[in-house]
């Protein structure tokens, strides 16, 4: 903090003293008191609070486009067989749509062709290869148009709230501050002379606005279609251009493909992805078509004038305080972060600064015991940490602690099985993600006692199961054999009973037959 004091003088030879003050704001200190003292009496205060900083984007259009799902049409033809001309698979153009899928002329996609099987084995009269047609094409599911921007700057403002309270009256007002730009109230001048940008991974991402809804896309991904205006998204669609490929495991007959699954429903079913988007950090929201980023993070500085504060001092209330922490909840290596609710009481309405083992941020204190949620950052499970601040001159030490939630995701993929759309999960084997096991080994610490009884059960269950394996396995087959061989026995006895009845019958019959 830097103080001055300048004499103004106008050109009617009208002089008086200013006095300025230059105050750094960041995420933890965000508000300032100035005592306004006139022959050693206290006559007022003037109050300054730093909001949040707000940033507007300044979007460059990327292309227009709509929500769409893909389907794909097949087609075998003998030589010389409607399409099937000569050569007709050398010269087809992927934008081309042949008479047999002329019902996807309205749509956008991408056609090919490969020679097959002809002649009279195949079912063709011809000894000339066949062509196999297919047409992919993507088919809006409403009329509604969306465009794709990126922002090539974020332009900030300061929300900044300025109370004076001089002789007893109260005036209050609040503005955006541009950077170097000046604000007056009343007597008081107010600049900005440096600004540091929060920043985030998140407004570098490109995103998808339409009238009802804003969407964040994330990096690399790719919408299947792009049309150069909204005019033509609506109007004109199938004169847009395909960006997606699929794989076809047998493009004679592709009863199954793998596609991307790159749709704006895919974008809309991340919770992540829809707007506003919060993270400990930062609030991405949009109004008007425009879209705009607050944050509490980053730092600026205020240069403050007026000729009020000539005989001045900085007003530090001293309070002792009550805090109330919460279990901390949320998740862990997400975007929504983690959640602290915790209450602060102070006679006098103050700010205090909590100091913790990875975090550090600043809590409102007021004689209605107020109850702020302060939004934190992990990449652990449990959290155990002790926080420190300083009430009445007595340091406290405050417990953070609680046990987050695990979120993984795994990227799906879209299979066309005989021209229907399924989802599958990617490879178990190439997106496993292993959560943290604090939790778990906090559990068994806790009850070691269980945990060494069940992993001793569960070791002899396995240790049985590979000692007596073998022996099952024996006892087992024995069984089996004795039930053969004497299935077999007495299938033999009873096949010997029924000869040699036979040879009897036979035998009798002969003898009858000499009488």
């Amino acid at each position: 903090m830097r103080h001055t004091a300048e004499l103004v003088c106008t050109d009617k030879n009208d002089c008086k003293y200013e006095y300025n003050q230059e105050v750094l704001f960041n995420s933890v200190n965000s508000e300032l008191c100035i005592d306004i003292i006139h022959a050693n009496n206290t006559i007022g205060v003037i109050k300054v609070t730093k909001k949040s900083i707000k940033m507007k984007c300044a979007k460059v259009s990327h292309y227009f486009t709509r929500d769409t799902f893909h389907k794909i049409w097949h087609k075998i033809r003998c030589a010389q067989m409607g399409s099937c001309t000569l050569d007709r698979c050398n010269t087809l153009t992927s934008t081309e749509v042949i008479s047999e899928f002329s019902e996807t002329k309205q749509y956008p996609g991408y056609s090919t062709c490969v020679h097959t099987c002809g002649g009279l084995p195949c079912g063709c009269l011809l000894p000339l290869p066949a062509c196999s047609f297919m047409r992919l094409a993507h088919i809006p599911q409403t009329k509604i148009a969306y465009e794709v921007v990126s922002c090539l700057n974020w332009e900030p403002v300061v929300e900044i709230s300025i109370e004076i309270m001089l002789h007893k009256v109260v005036k209050t007002k609040e503005f955006a501050l541009q950077p170097y730009a000046t604000k007056k109230l009343n007597e008081i001048s107010i600049t900005i002379i440096s600004l540091q940008k929060p920043y985030s991974p998140l407004m570098e991402n490109k995103f998808v606005l339409s009238e009802k809804e804003t969407l964040t896309m994330p990096q690399s991904f790719q919408l299947p279609v792009a049309c150069p205006n909204a005019s033509m998204a609506l109007r004109k669609f199938s004169g847009c251009y395909n960006r997606l490929n699929c794989i076809c495991e047998n493009l004679d007959s592709p009863n199954t493909c793998h596609c991307p699954e790159t749709t704006i429903e895919t974008i809309r079913a991340e919770d992540s992805n829809r707007f506003p988007i919060k993270t400990p950090f930062l609030e991405i929201t949009s109004e008007n078509d425009e879209i705009y980023a607050f944050s509490h993070e980053g730092e600026t500085t205020l240069a403050i004038s007026s000729s009020l504060m000539l005989d001045s001092a900085n007003y530090v209330v001293i309070e002792e305080c009550n805090l109330t922490p919460e279990q901390i909840s949320g998740c862990y290596e997400c975007l929504e972060g983690a959640t602290l609710q915790i209450s602060c009481f102070t006679e006098i309405e103050t700010w205090i600064t909590l100091r913790c083992e990875s975090q550090i941020f600043s809590l409102q204190c007021t004689p209605k015991n107020s109850i702020s949620n302060i939004s934190l950052e992990f990449d652990h499970a449990v959290v155990k940490e002790k926080c420190h601040t300083t009430c009445g001159g007595v340091e406290l030490e405050v417990p953070l602690q609680g046990i987050l939630r695990y979120h993984p995701q795994n990227a799906k993929k879209s299979v066309f099985v005989n021209n229907d759309v399924h989802t599958s999960q990617g490879n178990w084997l190439t997106d496993v993600d292993i959560p943290d096991l604090a939790p778990m080994v906090e559990v068994i610490k806790n009850h070691w006692k269980a945990a060494i009884a069940a992993i001793g059960g569960v070791t002899l269950l396995i240790a049985a199961t590979y000692m007596c394996g073998p022996t099952v396995i024996i006892l087992l087959t024995k069984v089996v054999w004795i039930i053969i061989e004497s299935l077999f026995k007495t299938i033999w006895q009873l096949s010997c009973t029924i000869f040699k009845i036979m040879r009897e019958c036979a035998t009798r019959i002969s003898l009858r037959t000499e009488n």
